[in-house]
């Protein structure tokens, strides 16, 4: 299986990891194989069933970014928080919003959920511009 680490790093050393001697060089080309640190890296389905037990496919892009922030939001109902994004070239971007959950955690009794609406805005010469 390939199998492509969305953050681009930490790869495979075991059978068909880029160091493995099972490569050889008519399955290298035909598999367009790289040895290459970049999150990218093969193995075979046993070892895959026994490494990962979830599995999610969010989004592909092959010259994919990531950047992430870590915060607390506000407890009451009441706040609002608001972050800016300072966007310097056209382009796709994808925001996710994700808090702990139960099913993850499940001898965590103190997860609270929060209450979230996400309004995504651009500033224009009239001030904020609703986008949706």
């Amino acid at each position: 299986m390939k199998v492509r680490n969305p953050w681009g790093k930490h790869e495979w050393n075991g059978d068909w990891g880029d160091q493995s001697d099972l490569w050889t060089d008519e399955l290298k080309q035909m598999l367009n194989y790289e040895e290459a640190d970049d999150g990218i890296f093969w193995m075979n389905f046993e070892d895959f069933k026994d490494c990962f037990k979830r599995v999610q496919i969010c989004k592909y892009v092959d010259d994919y970014s990531f950047d992430s922030i870590r915060f607390d939001a506000p407890a009451s109902e009441k706040s609002c928080l608001m972050i800016t994004m300072n966007v310097t070239e056209r382009g796709h971007q994808t925001v996710s919003l994700s808090q702990k959950d139960h099913r993850f955690y499940p001898d965590d009794t103190n997860i609270k959920y929060s209450n979230c609406r996400v309004i995504v805005a651009r500033k224009g010469d009239e001030g904020l511009e609703y986008v949706g």
